[in-house]
């Protein structure tokens, strides 16, 4: 009967401690990004938000290419995005707000990114782009493709 009961035990207490293996739950940086651009008549607004366990995609445009209607996020594209973001320093693009002048339908883009922190970038640019901006826009869409 001891044997039983020890047995119960030690079965008990690994239920209870989950066998050693720590379960955590991913929670990402970012609480919002928005980004939206417009190109030789096509124009695309990207929308990931954050809520209670989950970060959703939405995008609408002119185009089918920019038609995505809630997809729930992993993990895994939730940390590519914060990549591109990091690597291509986007922080240092925040306040950027510049235009070119005496150009009509031209190309543009929009850029606003919060995180749980607190902290905000946003960056406008109309023909007038940050450094870098092309490599980051293609990035972003070739992820953004990835994830449709």
């Amino acid at each position: 009967m001891k044997k039983n009961t020890f047995i119960l035990f030690i079965i008990g207490l690994l239920v209870l401690v989950g066998c050693g293996k720590k379960v955590t739950e991913y929670t990402p940086k970012l609480q919002n990004f928005f980004y939206s651009y417009s190109k030789n008549g096509v124009s695309c607004d990207y929308n990931i938000t954050t809520s209670t366990n989950k970060v959703v995609l939405n995008a609408s445009g002119n185009t089918t290419n920019c038609s995505i209607n809630e997809i729930i996020l992993d993990e895994s594209q939730i940390e590519k995005l914060e990549k591109i973001i990091d690597d291509n320093k986007l922080k240092a693009w925040n306040n950027f707000k510049e235009q070119g002048e005496y150009v009509s339908n031209g190309e543009e883009f929009s850029i606003q990114i919060g995180y749980d922190s607190g902290e905000n970038i946003f960056a406008y640019g109309y023909m007038k782009f940050p450094d870098n901006y092309q490599n980051v826009h293609n990035e972003l869409i070739k992820l953004f493709e990835e994830i449709k």
